[in-house]
């Protein structure tokens, strides 16, 4: 089910036009208790399959299954440089960080790269190959680049395996 719709799709013409047609702002229970049931009854009747996730943006999962926000938040909290208690601004003690993902990879690693405070100069793709993997010699290449630039590795983001085929 990583599906990611639009509105100007079939399904998501379908449904804003059944959204419309309970001319709602389904924020709370209190403000729209249909709206409330509605969404309660879609997480149940997809709560039976494990590959159901509903996210509120393309960015929040890189398909199948990988949340970067999540893993490259518990990779910072990893290295043991006390940002959870005192942050990452303002530290001369800080080294630079660098996460690693392949150039193929979803947009949502560099967002999660931005929001965490490492920022897009945290960020390397790596060249992929023939196979569009990522090309390890070149992410050998550019860590031994970076740790002598005084840069410190954080994370590798593997790239996902394809979807497998239907039929």
């Amino acid at each position: 089910m990583a599906y990611f719709g639009i509105t100007g799709s079939g399904p998501g013409i379908l449904g804003e036009l059944l959204s419309a047609g309970l001319n709602v702002n389904g924020m709370l229970w209190r403000t729209s208790p249909s709206a409330t049931e509605l969404e309660l009854e879609v997480c149940s009747g997809c709560a039976g399959r494990s590959s159901c996730r509903m996210t509120s943006s393309a960015s929040s999962p890189t398909p199948p299954r990988c949340r970067p926000m999540l893993g490259l938040a518990a990779a910072r909290e990893n290295a043991g440089l006390d940002i959870r208690q005192r942050g990452m601004s303002g530290r001369s003690d800080l080294p630079a960080l660098r996460v690693y993902a392949s150039d193929q990879s979803h947009s949502s690693i560099a967002k999660a790269c931005v929001a965490l405070g490492l920022g897009l100069d945290g960020y390397r793709p790596i060249p992929h190959d023939a196979e569009y993997q990522m090309d390890t010699a070149a992410l050998a290449a550019a860590i031994a680049a970076d740790r002598a630039a005084g840069l410190r590795p954080l994370a590798v983001v593997a790239p996902s395996a394809p979807p497998p085929r239907l039929g």
